[in-house]
């Protein structure tokens, strides 16, 4: 049975055009996203954001809408792009009329961009100029959900998690996104990807965490991820010295470990530590070592850990370096800390009523002259 290729948009690769093109919508769009959707990706995501954003605001707004729109990058009308890109350049800056020079310019490297694509619909994947392109199209509706519903929301790429206050307000979110997907961008919602619900009775994923129970966990679809790219490097590393091989292999635990770790996520840690020195003891079987292949014998070799990644970030620090630790105090004796501080303060009061009397003299002697 012969193969059927990717379609066209799947295929293309960044171009030195693309490149600088990216480039001009990049420098003009992400300090304004940076300003005024703090919680869009493109304003730049530290690695706790999602976890952080759900913790603080699940309380004031216990109801959610989480879903992603379908098919987005080949189901996008080249005839929205340069139009949805100059309105949101507009809104993001508050104007009344869209500056002319970025209209021109725009309009120059969309058309030059949409000549060397095969069809009308459609933008490549991992391409520089559609990986700005893409998201800034949408920022009109996202300042619209704002200004209309007043909830936090979290975008990433098209996925996209809405924060409500009550059930009303989730369809009424559902209904909103349906009708200006449909009617903006002739676009539709991912009906296998959308949940709604309680933060407190209701799980979902979102962007590789899992929620659930009042804790963010590691999402499966991820864990399996990167239990395969461990054990495909693990192959690939077989036939290397055993420093390369720990190093790889440590490089990988460490990126996993350290984008994840501000979840609840101890015990999936360590049901991965225990998965990870299984493979790791197979992969150095037949080796003459020095150490043992134990637990200990594998952090001797160097090997990481995705637990202590874990306890590490968890360690209470102040400014870098551990609180110091808060000693029981008797509540039937003084403290000899607040007997100690109390001459201070008696000297404290005696300067205050000096100065109080200074004051009183000199008000005295303006109410004379006064009188005269």
């Amino acid at each position: 049975m012969k193969q059927i290729k990717p379609p066209p948009y799947t295929t293309r690769r960044t171009t030195a055009f693309d490149a600088e093109a990216a480039r001009f919508y990049r420098e003009r769009f992400v300090p304004l996203i940076r300003r005024r959707i703090k919680s869009h990706h493109l304003a730049g995501f530290r690695q706790s954001f999602i976890v952080d954003t759900v913790a603080e605001n699940k309380r004031r707004f216990p109801y959610f809408l989480r879903t992603d729109i379908r098919l987005y990058y080949p189901n996008i009308r080249h005839s929205d792009i340069h139009l949805q890109t100059v309105m949101a350049y507009k809104k993001l800056l508050s104007l009344p009329r869209v500056p002319v020079e970025f209209e021109r310019q725009s309009r120059t490297l969309c058309k030059r961009f949409f000549e060397s694509l095969p069809s009308h619909k459609g933008l490549p994947l991992g391409n520089a100029l559609s990986a700005i392109l893409a998201p800034v199209i949408l920022i009109p509706l996202w300042l619209e959900i704002r200004n209309r519903f007043s909830v936090p929301f979290i975008v990433f790429m098209d996925d996209i998690l809405l924060f409500a206050r009550n059930e009303r307000q989730v369809a009424e979110l559902y209904e909103f996104l349906l009708i200006r997907l449909d009617e903006g961008y002739d676009l539709e919602l991912n009906m296998e990807k959308t949940r709604a619900g309680r933060f407190a009775g209701t799980s979902f994923d979102f962007c590789g965490w899992h929620f659930g129970g009042g804790y963010a966990r590691i999402s499966d679809e991820k864990t399996k991820a990167f239990m395969e790219r461990f054990t495909q490097g693990l192959c690939r590393d077989r036939g290397k010295p055993l420093r390369a091989l720990i190093k790889n292999a440590n490089r990988r635990i460490d990126g996993f470990g350290h984008h994840y770790k501000y979840g609840s996520v101890g015990k999936q840690y360590e049901m991965l530590d225990k998965w990870i020195r299984r493979q790791m003891r197979m992969a150095i079987q037949g080796r003459n070592l020095h150490v043992s292949r134990t637990n200990s014998g594998l952090e001797q070799l160097g090997l990481h850990s995705l637990d202590g990644i874990y306890r590490r970030n968890r360690r209470p620090t102040t400014e870098g370096r551990p609180l110091r630790p808060v000693r029981a105090c008797n509540t039937a004796q003084p403290s000899t800390h607040l007997l100690s501080a109390s001459p201070n303060i008696e000297l404290q009061l005696e300067r205050i009523a000096k100065q109080l009397d200074r004051v009183l003299e000199l008000l005295k002697k303006q109410n004379k002259l006064l009188e005269l």
